[in-house]
């Protein structure tokens, strides 16, 4: 629950899971795609606990012309720096040690990988990417600290739905299943929708809500029995907001 949790919280930043139309778990990996097309692919630790957190992102916009972005994020003790390799070794990681760029996090670094085609292509091969920390100075890290681990069960499972979500199967811009089609075969990327906020009606009362609607609040609220209605407002359209 813990992992799904953080999992979540993660895709959420990544593609808004407000605005997400799709979500997909792949065996060690998830995967998501907003309305506009936009997608990310994450793949997490081996354990995603203790002291030795890292995960590998891969995000691609809609467009048709959009660059594959793929960064390596690492929990890291200050002072210190990490190596990543492929398990069996393949190309595509950089091969000298890395410090990472700061995150808002103050223990996580972010490394941004050049050349997207060799990483994926490894990837399908590799069963892990190994994240090897270095000692920071006066500091022994213990061996769940030093050493983490990113499978890659599920990678290429991932990457090829988001080929598919973003019309992008047997194209020359695929990740996975690359064709001839040119990349003017994909269709435009959608327009975002333009919400207006309801405004509120100061004046008036929202209704008591009626029974149906809040078994349907609870079972939103994974059928929470203490589920309770905390606000209610009117709006100028004739519409009701409650909030449980």
């Amino acid at each position: 629950m813990k992992r799904s949790f953080l999992v979540l919280a993660f895709l959420a930043g990544s593609v808004g899971l407000a605005a997400a139309s799709d979500f997909k778990q792949f065996r060690e990996w998830f995967a998501a795609c907003d309305n506009l097309r936009n997608c990310s692919a994450y793949g997490f630790d081996a354990e995603f606990l203790g002291g030795g957190i890292s995960y590998l992102r891969i995000e691609r916009g809609g467009a048709a012309d959009a660059p594959v972005k793929v960064t390596i994020t690492a929990e890291m003790p200050k002072g210190s720096s990490f190596t990543l390799r492929f398990d069996p070794d393949l190309p595509g990681l950089p091969t000298e040690p890395q410090t990472g760029e700061e995150t808002d996090s103050d223990d996580m670094r972010r490394v941004t990988i050049t050349g997207a085609d060799a990483l994926i292509a490894s990837l399908r091969k590799a069963e892990k990417i190994m994240v090897t920390r270095d000692n920071p100075p006066g500091k022994t890290l213990k061996d769940d600290e030093k050493l983490s681990s990113i499978s890659m069960s599920g990678a290429s499972a991932a990457l090829l739905w988001i080929d598919d979500q973003q019309q992008r199967l047997d194209t020359a811009t695929a990740l996975i299943r690359r064709g001839t089609r040119p990349a003017s075969a994909i269709p435009p990327q959608p327009r975002p929708p333009v919400i207006v906020a309801a405004k509120t009606a100061p004046d008036a009362k929202a209704p008591k809500p009626s029974p149906d609607l809040l078994a349907k609040a609870r079972k939103a609220c994974d059928n929470d029995a203490k589920a309770k209605l905390e606000e209610a407002h009117s709006l100028a359209t004739g519409l009701f907001l409650y909030s449980y």
